[in-house]
């Protein structure tokens, strides 16, 4: 399974079916183009709840695709949409948005310092 959720733990059961439901979306035969707006009323429909409060308990999941992770750390790619699901491809040297905040506060690659210093310029 390509999508996987992180949940919190005051989700019962029947909410969290309905979130997995939410975030691994079937393609249904009569419906051209998938929109998201058709997948929250079919949802909402099936398990009896309204809008909100769907997005209530969506609020209590994270998800995240398995298949892309940062480059630098290994974290997946959360996910924001599950009817537009990004693809493989398009994220070959993914780097999350924490890798990239602490890339340019200007840390150094200890390793290629290291190589580069003369013996009498280390401190210790």
């Amino acid at each position: 399974m390509r999508v996987r959720l992180l949940t919190n733990n005051m989700l019962n059961g029947y909410s969290l079916k309905m979130c997995q439901d939410y975030w691994q979306p079937f393609n249904y035969p009569n419906q051209h183009p998938f929109s998201l707006e058709w997948h929250i009323k079919h949802i909402c429909r099936h398990y009896d709840v309204t809008s909100e409060e769907l997005i209530t308990r969506l609020s209590m999941v994270k998800a995240y695709d398995s298949y892309i992770r940062c480059d630098t750390c290994g974290k997946m790619y959360e996910l924001n949409n599950p009817c537009k699901l990004p693809k493989q491809d398009d994220f070959m040297s993914w780097q999350c948005d924490d890798c990239k905040i602490f890339k340019q506060k200007g840390v150094i690659n200890l390793h290629s310092f290291l190589v580069n210093i003369e013996d009498d310029d280390c401190p210790f």
